[in-house]
């Protein structure tokens, strides 16, 4: 067994087994001696049986690793080399999943049986022990089995409701995340978990029980941060920045959760909390500073502070959140009138990072769009495609674009070559099916392109609206509509209610045509299209 192989199992054993497990290691092939009969050593030999070990293990002889140091945490008592042992222990257990996993199920299952101190964290490892499997039933089954005897256990339930969850059966993944929280309420991962997987019919349920914890531990700032979410998701805004304004009065301890409650302040338009918890992040070195500083930027962008806004954007090095952050300068001094300032800072993000110049060709294209200069994006886009020819992103925000500008033969040119380079393309399917109902051609062509696209995404409001369009174009009103009202209940857009309108009215419901238009024109009065709409069928 060589070295190179045995670093990756212990690089994924940093991440999936922090912390001691008490464990003792599957049965060695050197015989140990009694616990009775230990014979202390003193620092030099443990010194120099540390130092035999790691070579073995080096050298991926890994069960003369992991004996020599059962042994030496056996005759030492030192918490530290247990800790070593165990990760040894559990590493080769990665090793013999890999190749054999019956034999590892039974090395486990006798493990889960005869060491009870670290039962506990071994059932929660085995979600992360199986993760790599591509056999999800498989690794459902023997989980399953696995945790058979342990059932009176929360953690238990916790692991299964995490196989479930990775194998995308949300419902058995929230029945026994239920159950774990059942067997101990005031354990914070399952309603975790819960309110991760809590949908329309579950939010109720998940938002009591998170009530009910949130009274008893007030401070449990993560649990907050996700009833927020659901409140908000259930459009509970007034109860979401109450238990804000409870939350922020503590700060959170945990950087990760300082931070998601960054993002939830935001969320509140309390520029003034999330710049104090994000510039703390920062003062303490966590996470990404690049990341941190684009957010206040972004916020000193929202406060209408420009200059700063743009220092702090230019503090973003090249990376993975430069373009971002020179694409928000970009817009400042869009905005502020100075276009050509804007333009050529993208040319400089270019050259400082030749690898993102199509994501910042799309960002020129979207900054000279909302300028209004359509044919000054579509060239820019039309440039990138000279050096990436099927760049997928670029294609389409060209497709879009030529639409605009009248000239249907270049979109669906476009369009049909994503389709080549990938046929499941939600969103190009939808563009061109769309198009052609929109300009009641090729029918049939744009019904097999939507009910393909609905098919890959079907709750995809725009989706919905292009075949509800089609259908209306077919005269299928009792089709179209549904479909319509299930879009604009998803994206109350005055194009989407246009639609709609036009569907009701058409269908003989006038007085319902009437009022959505009425209710939309209130909301928006300058839309043309509303406008236009009204003035053509009398409303």
């Amino acid at each position: 067994m060589s070295s190179p192989r045995l670093k990756p199992c212990l690089l994924a054993l940093g991440l999936l087994f922090a912390g001691n497990l008490h464990a003792e290691a599957p049965r060695q092939t050197k015989p140990a001696q009694g616990k009775n009969s230990a014979v202390p050593l003193n620092s030099a030999q443990l010194l120099a049986q540390m130092l035999l070990s790691e070579i073995a293990l080096a050298r991926g002889l890994i069960d003369d690793a992991a004996f020599g140091y059962n042994d030496m945490a056996r005759r030492s008592g030192d918490p530290r080399i247990q800790l070593r042992a165990n990760e040894i222990d559990l590493a080769r257990l990665l090793l013999l999943m890999q190749q054999n996993p019956d034999d590892a199920e039974e090395t486990l299952r006798k493990l889960l049986a005869e060491q009870p101190a670290g039962r506990e964290r071994l059932i929660l490892q085995l979600p992360g022990l199986y993760g790599r499997n591509s056999d999800k039933a498989y690794v459902l089954r023997t989980v399953q089995k696995l945790l058979q005897p342990y059932q009176s256990m929360a953690e238990a339930h916790f692991s299964e409701a995490l196989v479930q969850r990775d194998i995308k059966d949300p419902s058995a993944s929230y029945a026994a995340a239920l159950r774990a929280h059942r067997l101990k309420p005031d354990w914070e991962p399952p309603l975790l978990l819960l309110a991760d997987l809590a949908g329309d019919a579950q939010r109720e349920e998940v938002s009591a029980l998170l009530a009910t914890y949130l009274q008893r531990n007030p401070r449990a700032h993560d649990l907050g941060i996700a009833q927020i979410r659901l409140m908000l998701q259930g459009q509970q805004k007034a109860e979401a920045r109450e238990t804000y304004l409870r939350l922020i009065q503590t700060p959170p301890e945990r950087p990760e959760v300082a931070f998601a409650l960054a993002g939830v302040a935001l969320e509140f338009n309390d520029l003034a909390n999330a710049e104090s918890l994000l510039e703390k992040l920062l003062e303490q070195n966590w996470g990404e500073a690049d990341r941190l500083q684009l957010i206040l930027g972004q916020i000193e962008a929202e406060r209408g502070n420009t200059a700063k806004a743009i220092q702090t954007f230019d503090g973003v090095a090249p990376g993975p959140h430069y373009v971002n952050a020179q694409a928000n300068k970009a817009r400042l001094l869009a905005r502020n009138q100075q276009l050509p300032e804007a333009r050529a800072g993208l040319a400089a993000a270019r050259r400082a990072m030749p690898e993102e110049r199509a994501a910042i060709g799309l960002q020129e294209a979207q900054l000279l769009r909302e300028q209004g200069d359509q044919r000054g994006a579509l060239a820019v886009l039309e440039e990138e495609l000279k050096l990436q020819p099927d760049h997928v992103d670029v294609l389409y925000d060209a497709a879009l674009l030529a639409e605009q500008l009248g000239k249907p033969a270049l979109m669906e040119q476009r369009l049909r070559r994503i389709l080549n380079l990938k046929p499941d393309h939600a969103h190009a399917l939808n563009a061109l099916g769309y198009s052609f109902a929109d300009r009641n051609q090729h029918l049939d062509e744009a019904e097999q392109l939507l009910t393909q696209a609905l098919q890959l995404a079907p709750q995809d409001a725009a989706i919905l609206d292009s075949m509800g369009w089609l259908r209306f174009r077919q005269k299928r009103f009792d089709l179209a509509e549904p479909l319509l009202r299930q879009a604009y209940a998803l994206f109350p857009d005055p194009e989407v209610a246009s639609h709609l309108i036009e569907v009701l009215w058409s269908a003989g419901k006038r007085d319902d045509a009437r009022l959505l238009w009425q209710e939309n024109t209130t909301r928006n009065p300058a839309n043309e299209l509303l406008t236009r709409l009204g003035k053509r069928l009398g409303l």
